[in-house]
């Protein structure tokens, strides 16, 4: 009996691949190879492409333009809408104070609670969302009061230094220019302010500075176009409702200011952890404060949340000189470059994972 087996091409073209073994050794630059297992993330697609799509939906460059953008329609809903604004312009009647009051103290506070909660709503962190909007809520109702008043006494001067300089009423694209002149200030001062609530819930005066500048300008710009846009749509008259001109030039302020502060804390960042793996992958943190906290609690800088493997504060990056170091909480599990590690100086490039969620370091030079 031959009990030999044979073995022909068929069934070469049939077997089965041999399967790969993980490997656990680190890759050049830091990132671990693909069967190193990070928790519960190793399902995660995590390639060019996937991150790529995570960190354009998770940047404040895409969240707070969309943020202003909602608040700028909500805010000519309720004054267009469900004030009436537009009819008083239309039976050329002064409107009552509490309307243009209405007017600028609601898309102020909802444009500022929109984008002091737009990063968190993304991520999912609705406690932290709720926490973050009800200041800019409030903080966002202020500045709208005071963008008011600064809006009038900045109208009365111009207006003042008009009548004492011409003698007849200006009218046309001279009206136009004065009108605006007198609008932008105010648009500005709402956007300053916007920027420096959004600034201060980061505890950074860097930060504050940064949300002030680019708040500035996004007010700014969009008091500049304001009544131009209303001019054009018009047909070149001053004259009737201006709702269209209003809705318009809320989305640019909005949508502007949004930009504006994201583009500035997003040129000036020296140092920030990149999302790479995990739930919130894509999203980036700047890191404005030393040290700066990881952990699940809300008061943290890094904020790493619904992941049991997470302490409430679970590492620190601490910068030392020139340099920089991560520190592991005790008991927390910490790892740099896939290494196990308690404390451990890191520089650009190098990847700490800490519980499900892998992050890459960027420090300019």
């Amino acid at each position: 009996m031959n009990d030999r087996i044979r073995i022909d091409a068929s069934d070469v073209a049939r077997a089965p691949e041999a399967p790969v073994m993980p490997s656990a050794a680190p890759r050049a630059g830091g990132a671990p190879e693909g069967g190193e297992v990070f928790g519960s993330v190793a399902g995660i697609a995590a390639g060019p492409g996937a991150q790529a799509k995570g960190a354009f939906v998770r940047s404040p460059k895409f969240l707070f333009p969309v943020a202003g953008l909602v608040a700028a329609l909500v805010s000519s809903l309720l004054t267009d809408g469900l004030g009436g604004y537009g009819g008083y312009e239309e039976r050329m009647e002064e409107a009552p104070l509490w309307i243009p009051l209405v007017f600028m103290a609601s898309f102020s506070s909802l444009l500022t609670m929109a984008i002091a909660a737009a990063d968190d709503l993304a991520s999912g962190a609705f406690g932290r969302a709720s926490i973050f909007g009800s200041i800019g809520f409030v903080g966002g109702l202020i500045s709208g009061v005071i963008a008011l008043f600064a809006g009038g006494l900045v109208m009365m001067l111009v207006s003042g230094l008009v009548a004492s300089g011409v003698e007849t009423e200006p009218e046309g694209l001279r009206l136009l220019f004065l009108i605006t002149l007198m609008r932008a200030p105010a648009w500005c001062v709402v956007g300053l302010l916007c920027g420096v609530v959004v600034g201060a819930l980061g505890r950074s005066w860097r930060r504050v500075l940064l949300g002030a500048l680019g708040g500035a300008v996004g007010g700014l710009v969009g008091g500049l176009t304001f009544d131009p846009i209303g001019y054009v749509l018009s047909g070149g008259t001053l004259e009737g409702s201006a709702w269209i001109s209003r809705l318009v030039g809320l989305a640019l302020t909005g949508v502007g200011t949004g930009f504006a502060i994201a583009f500035a804390e997003s040129a000036a960042k020296q140092v920030w952890l990149a999302i790479e793996r995990g739930r919130l992958v894509g999203k980036q943190f700047i890191l404005y404060r030393n040290p700066t906290m990881i952990g699940a609690s809300y008061g943290n800088d890094v904020f790493l949340f619904k992941d049991p493997s997470v302490q409430q504060q679970h590492a620190r990056i601490v910068k030392r000189g020139g340099g920089y170091t991560v520190e592991a909480s005790p008991g927390a599990l910490l790892r740099v470059n896939g290494q196990p590690v308690v404390s451990r100086t890191i520089q650009s490039g190098d990847t700490l994972q800490v519980g499900e969620t892998l992050m890459r370091f960027h420090a300019r030079a």
